[in-house]
């Protein structure tokens, strides 16, 4: 008999993209009735739970359980993650958004790996973007990061880091003892959850193998009109302030910080002074931005020479 895998889908406005979402989670190499399916919805004001109930109402059979979560309010995405996460009652977890989609063979090949790297806790894989932009991540520049300690990795992400939520899967024990996401940040439930997860020294472990499918589109951190998400922003500022001068040794450190500082302060400066609308003046003032981040701009030249002739 194998294992039940807890596969966790968050939703917000989702009706576009959910039913195939939810259609590669049916259709797992590892068999459905070996999976909990728990859906948690963040209050969303369009189709998207009628399209799941219809959904449900075709496919529920299939699986082991099925559990769809609402709320009267929108509560934010790491809210939204924690009360999915709160209802899993397996070992491991797979949380994916509902626009994003798994391959077929994600959750065998999560197991497979799990099972054979009895020491890891928080594993992450490659995936591919589609949309307006098409490429796999991680990418050379960023695979040492998996081969550092959890200490090292915990410094490593409080000034650098990537995309790694779409492919997260997670034992749950870890998830319960480092406390869930963090809701004080409200638009950003990824980033404060890998450092309480390397601060409580568990290493993010690598599975090499393309297991999601990642929807490039209008988010909450990228959007064709509008400059930035004033709200996410403030969560990346407010997750900056928990680490200060004092705890940084060596020089290289200290110059990421104020890398960063410049960054966000700079991104606050654009959005006010463009009223947060996207187009020619805010690409101009980005350029300008952009020159004024050294350190940026030799870490950006070392990125494109690795990923192109290493």
């Amino acid at each position: 008999m194998k294992e039940i895998i807890s596969i966790v889908v968050v939703t917000f406005n989702s009706e576009k993209t959910i039913i195939e979402t939810l259609n590669s989670i049916r259709q797992q190499d590892y068999g459905s009735a070996n999976l909990k399916l728990i859906i948690s919805d963040d209050f969303s004001t369009d189709f998207t739970i009628k399209i799941i109930k219809d959904w449900l109402s075709d496919y529920a059979s299939e699986f082991n359980e099925v559990v769809l979560l609402t709320s009267v309010e929108n509560s934010g995405v790491s809210a939204n993650c924690n009360r999915a996460w709160k209802k899993v009652d397996t070992l491991w977890v797979k949380s994916i958004g509902g626009d994003d989609l798994l391959r077929p063979n994600c959750i065998s090949s999560y197991v497979q790996y799990k099972n054979t790297h009895k020491e890891s806790f928080a594993i992450f894989s490659r995936m591919q973007w589609f949309g307006y932009i098409s490429k796999v991540v991680p990418e050379k520049y960023d695979m040492p990061f998996f081969e550092m300690t959890a200490c090292e990795q915990h410094e490593y992400l409080k000034f650098k880091s990537f995309n790694l939520a779409p492919t997260s899967f997670l034992n749950t024990n870890i998830l319960a003892e480092v406390g869930y996401a963090d809701e004080r940040f409200r638009n950003i439930e990824d980033l404060p959850l890998w450092l309480r997860i390397t601060g409580q020294g568990y290493k993010l472990s690598f599975n090499d193998e393309i297991t999601v499918n990642y929807r490039v589109a209008n988010s909450i951190s990228k959007n064709s009109q509008r400059y930035i998400n004033e709200g996410f922003l403030n969560d990346l500022i407010n997750i900056d302030k928990m680490h200060t001068f004092k705890e940084l040794k060596g020089l290289y450190p200290k110059l990421l910080k104020i890398d960063t500082l410049i960054l966000l302060n700079g991104k606050r400066l654009i959005k006010k002074v463009t009223n947060n609308k996207k187009g020619r003046f805010s690409k101009i003032l980005d350029i300008i931005h952009f020159m004024m981040r050294p350190v940026y701009f030799f870490v950006k030249i070392k990125k494109m020479f690795i990923n192109k002739f290493l």
